[in-house]
């Protein structure tokens, strides 16, 4: 069965990357456009994401400082591009956190697609006095082969979440957020997303829906304020993706330092946004 699915969502997404997104312009086209220092076709500017096979695809990282371990506040965000939502019955995760190692199941907080119908999502939140509460979107809110961003926010009181920008749920919840482990998983629940997963961004405060729609269709920086975790995914190859918002919180494709048969697989990636961040003026009083 396994080979089945996965060579089935694989031959979905590389068809996929065959369609351009925006307009008839490719993915080669926007990287030259929004960053001139990269020409089109150089190695360099190509970006890429992760292709999970609907299995047992992971990727973790170990939070060795705390920093992606919540109390009262957070937001996740991802953008998603999924090749198949054929079939139910097990959680399908995009990113999940609160677990001690990549056999275990996050217990914190989780969003992913419902176990009913993988065309609904939603971000699900445990807290120390209140138990696990999800606040999950309509049917049909994941469009297939279609990049779309995905954000959940949680802030002591209610659970939202947002499509390209857009609230689609809201939940109320409160209490602390549970801290079940040091890891947060990318792609796997309980069992793994089919598609590709890119720009991932977690946050220590609950962010407005102004500041998720101001930052969905760029690149950040790195170092604003509350970032806590950024991965790209525009490595290409080997066994680690980088956190680029200076936490070292890097992650591991697959289940050992060695390649397996649990890594997600590298595909460039058509994800719409600007490949360059947005430097605002200094303004000296």
């Amino acid at each position: 069965m396994r080979a089945h699915l996965f060579i089935g969502c694989a031959f979905l997404a590389s068809l996929a990357l065959l369609l351009t997104t925006t307009s008839g312009v490719t993915t080669a086209q926007r990287t030259g456009a929004a960053n001139p220092g990269h020409r089109t076709g150089d190695a360099a500017a190509a970006d890429y994401a992760l292709q999970f096979d609907f299995d047992d695809d992971l990727v973790s990282v170990r939070s060795h400082l705390g920093d992606l371990e919540f109390d009262y506040a957070f937001t996740v965000e991802a953008w998603v591009k999924p090749s198949s939502l054929a079939g139910m019955g097990s959680y399908k995760g995009i990113v999940c956190g609160g677990f001690n190692d990549t056999t275990s199941r996050c217990g914190d907080w989780k969003m992913h697609l419902s176990d009913g119908d993988y065309s609904k999502w939603g971000l699900g939140v445990c807290t120390w006095t209140k138990g696990c509460e999800v606040a999950y979107s309509g049917t049909h809110s994941l469009l297939l082969d279609q990049w779309q961003h995905l954000a959940g926010t949680y802030d002591g009181s209610n659970i939202l979440t947002y499509r390209n920008g857009t609230p689609v749920a809201n939940f109320p919840h409160s209490g602390h957020v549970n801290v079940g482990g040091e890891y947060i998983l990318f792609g796997i629940v309980e069992t793994s997303f089919c598609g590709l997963i890119d720009e991932v961004r977690l946050w220590d405060v609950a962010r407005s829906q102004a500041q998720i729609q101001s930052g969905l269709a760029r690149v950040l920086r790195g170092d604003e304020p509350g970032l806590v975790g950024y991965w790209r995914f525009n490595e290409g190859s080997g066994q680690e993706v980088h956190d680029l918002a200076g936490y070292d919180n890097y992650g591991r494709l697959g289940a050992s330092p060695d390649s397996d048969a649990r890594d997600p697989q590298w595909a460039l990636s058509d994800v719409p946004i600007l490949r360059h961040p947005l430097y605002l003026p200094l303004v000296v009083k």
